[in-house]
């Protein structure tokens, strides 16, 4: 009886609160039990043992139902402390949080469990009657985890063929074209700061069996640690690969245009003329070709920077231009935007050169 109601000082899994309460109501019977047996019972030390028995009818009767509550309390716990059931149940303690709101049938065979469970702690003798519906519903649940969780994994971690095209994409030619172009002002990093930050947030893992993954301390992958509620992504880590790839191509070919457009330019073919004859050859070579060099020197990245160097670069926030430009909701009049437009710009232009101030949008 004492190491029964040690048993009761914590709360039972998935217990709720008005269940709770039954559970408290029952676990009284523990202590009556307890203190009939302390007071009835004492020492046999005579010949006449049966004299030391001070219990009528009466008191065996209540001591008899009280111990019969005790004995299914006693059962019910050892229920749940099978080593299948409480790994089972453990786990889906951890998983019901990170995996009930992205699962319509994970949700539902978790309330399914969850109300049969209530059911037998409200009425523990009736263990032998539904104890085979409660592992069902229990291995249900489990099962419907694992499989979520392995799909969420798959989908969320790089396998090996995705890991070495991502490997290859790091390590290829145009990434590191883009990081060496990052020197030259006129251009803006922030959409490759966005690429490379998703990169990096791409995990490669070939997963843990189904045995493992439930046995888990922390019910999450023993090789990587993958909590599905700290990954909430639209995509999927092949498809964030492809889209990086996608857009360092895009980003490449885009600030190979500006920069193109920027040297052909009047004023920066003034200034291309005055360069050494080297740093001269190597931008016009890019003029000429139309596209970048195979490989960004030093030379290269001094020579634009020097040719472009007297352009003002202006960064433009999407919110306040609309903001300024076009108020707060206010309706306006086309000559009104017009007017407010131009002010906008002349106070960004101040007494610069127009030919050589430049706009750039940025986040």
């Amino acid at each position: 009886l004492v190491d029964l109601a040690e048993l009761f000082k914590s709360p039972m899994p998935f217990v709720e609160e008005e269940t709770a309460e039954r559970i408290a109501e029952q676990c009284k019977s523990i202590g009556i039990a307890k203190g009939m047996l302390e007071t009835y019972l004492q020492p046999i030390n005579t010949k006449g043992k049966m004299q030391n028995i001070k219990m009528g009818e009466a008191e065996l009767t209540d001591l008899e139902a009280h111990m019969q509550v005790c004995d299914a309390l006693k059962a019910l716990c050892a229920f749940l402390a099978v080593a299948t059931t409480q790994t089972k149940i453990s786990a889906l303690e951890r998983w019901r949080p990170m995996l009930a709101e992205s699962s319509q049938p994970f949700a539902a065979a978790c309330d399914g469990f969850t109300n049969a469970l209530n059911a037998l702690y409200r009425q523990p003798d009736s263990l032998k009657e539904v104890r085979e519906n409660v592992v069902s519903l229990i291995t249900t649940a489990t099962d419907t985890a694992v499989v979520l969780y392995q799909n969420l994994h798959r989908q969320l971690r790089l396998d090996r063929a995705a890991d070495d095209r991502k490997k290859a994409l790091m390590n290829g030619n145009s990434l590191k074209k883009l990081n060496r172009l990052t020197n030259i002002e006129v251009l803006n990093s922030d959409k490759l700061n966005t690429i490379q930050a998703t990169l990096g947030t791409l995990v490669s893992c070939n997963g843990c069996t189904d045995a493992e993954l439930i046995k888990s301390s922390r019910s999450l992958c023993t090789k990587c640690g993958f909590n599905p509620a700290n990954s909430r992504t639209e995509l999927g880590a092949a498809e964030s690969l492809e889209a990086c790839t996608r857009e360092i191509e895009e980003l490449l070919s885009g600030w190979e245009g500006q920069l193109l457009n920027e040297l052909d330019d009047p004023s920066a073919q003034a200034s291309l003329a005055l360069l050494p004859q080297d740093s001269r050859d190597l931008l016009q070579q890019f003029i000429d070709a139309r596209q970048l060099p195979n490989e960004i020197t030093d030379g290269f990245i001094n020579a634009v920077t020097t040719v472009l160097k007297g352009l003002k670069r202006r960064a433009i926030h999407a919110e306040d231009f609309a903001r300024t430009v076009l108020g707060d909701g206010v309706p306006l009049k086309p000559d009104e935007v017009q007017a407010r437009f131009e002010k906008w710009l002349n106070e960004r232009i101040g007494h610069d050169d127009q030919s050589a101030v430049r706009f750039i949008l940025v986040d």
